[in-house]
Formats: C-alpha cells, sequence, structure tokens
C-alpha cells in the first residue's frame, strides 16, 4: 500500500506545484510569489539533474558563482537569488529555469 502512496505523490508533486505557483503569482506578495517560484524552480532542476550531467569541476563552479555574484549585485530585488551550474552536453546551449536557476553547456564555456 505505501507504494501506491508514493506513486500517487510522484504524479500528483508537478500538477500541486504548478498550481500553486500560478495561484501565488496571481494573488500572492512579491515574497510569496518568488518562493514559490523557487520551489517549482528547485523540482524543474532536480528532475534535469537527476541523471548526473553535471561538471562539477571546481574551477568550473568557481568561474561560474565568480560571474553570477557579480550579475547578482545588479539586482533591484534583493530576495531573488541565482544559482548557476554546467552541465555536460554535446552542443553549446544556456537555459533557465524558474527560481533563479540558471544553466550553461560545458560546450558553451568552451567556446570561450
Amino acid at each position: 500500500m505505501s507504494g501506491f502512496f508514493y506513486n500517487l505523490g510522484k504524479r500528483a508533486a508537478p500538477a500541486v506545484l504548478r498550481t500553486r505557483w500560478i495561484y501565488r503569482s496571481l494573488t500572492g506578495s512579491e515574497s510569496e510569489r518568488i518562493r514559490t517560484e523557487y520551489g517549482i524552480g528547485c523540482y524543474l532542476t532536480y528532475l534535469h539533474t537527476r541523471d548526473g550531467n553535471l561538471d562539477r569541476t571546481p574551477e568550473t563552479v568557481r568561474w561560474l558563482n565568480a560571474h553570477a555574484s557579480h550579475l547578482a549585485r545588479a539586482l533591484v530585488n534583493r530576495e531573488r537569488t541565482f544559482q548557476v551550474r554546467c552541465v555536460t552536453g554535446p552542443e553549446a546551449n544556456a537555459f533557465a529555469l524558474p527560481g533563479g536557476f540558471l544553466f550553461v553547456s560545458r560546450a558553451l564555456l568552451d567556446l570561450e
């Protein structure tokens, strides 16, 4: 029976998170919107990185964090945070997920 509830929660989580995000975007305060957006971003980041496609070499992490902190200093709203991660992949690409999760591909960094 416990497997049933686990699978039910696993299938319901995306819909619940999306519904909460939409509701808070329309009715919540700025702080609530930011927290909700961060929550859905955490979930999407987990889904995207669960197969272990992150490049965690110390030099890459330091370089990305330095640039992210430089960009973060320009923010007007200090409640927002950013996390930059490097993903492995054959093509030069970058993308963002809600909540301040930024992804840059290793191939894009190698173009430098």
